[in-house]
């Protein structure tokens, strides 16, 4: 019961904070070019009437080794979802501009379900395409991607669809395999 009451209120926070949060000035126009993984895409930034090219990679996920047909889906899903105008950047907290490859979260200008925005990287947790990685998760979203991995291993989407144990029966006939 405690739990339930938990997401709630975590859910309420969220939709209420959120967007004020995108009303943020700090947020940068950009364009993606090409995903390079999962969770790594090269994009182009446009200010001041200058653009310049940057590695991007998306803070609190990463992908599952050894799930070749969610690797490539999830590919497939963040250049579908990033394809048209208005994507934006925001760099995950402690990041910033100084460093060779960006860390942060990439909002989207429009959302299948009703809200307004979506951040890329909950929605690939949201359909079971990547893995929560909370070393790269800023604090203040971590809560939010969370609840969108847990949604994935509810519905049993994407990575949550095979159990463990079916997943062991097709590695027994390959002894050096290793799950991730």
């Amino acid at each position: 019961m405690k739990r339930w009451i938990f997401w709630v209120v975590l859910g309420l926070t969220i939709g209420l904070f959120l967007p004020f949060g995108m009303a943020h000035e700090g947020f940068i126009s950009m364009r993606v070019i090409r995903f390079v993984r999962p969770h790594v895409c090269i994009a182009e930034v446009g200010e001041n009437g200058e653009s310049q090219r940057v590695w991007i990679k998306l803070a609190g996920v990463k992908p599952r080794l050894g799930e070749e047909k969610v690797y490539q889906q999830a590919m497939e899903r963040a250049r579908e979802l990033t394809g048209e105008d208005g994507v934006l950047f925001d760099f995950a907290l402690a990041h910033g501009r100084e460093e060779k490859q960006w860390v942060g979260y990439i909002y989207l200008p429009s959302c299948e379900r009703d809200e307004t925005m979506c951040i890329l990287n909950a929605e690939l947790l949201r359909e079971g395409l990547v893995m929560l990685d909370g070393g790269t998760a800023s604090r203040n979203l971590l809560g939010y991607l969370l609840e969108a991995e847990e949604e994935a291993r509810e519905k049993k989407l994407g990575l949550w669809a095979v159990t463990p144990v079916e997943r062991d029966r097709e590695r027994e006939g390959c002894p050096s395999c290793e799950i991730r």
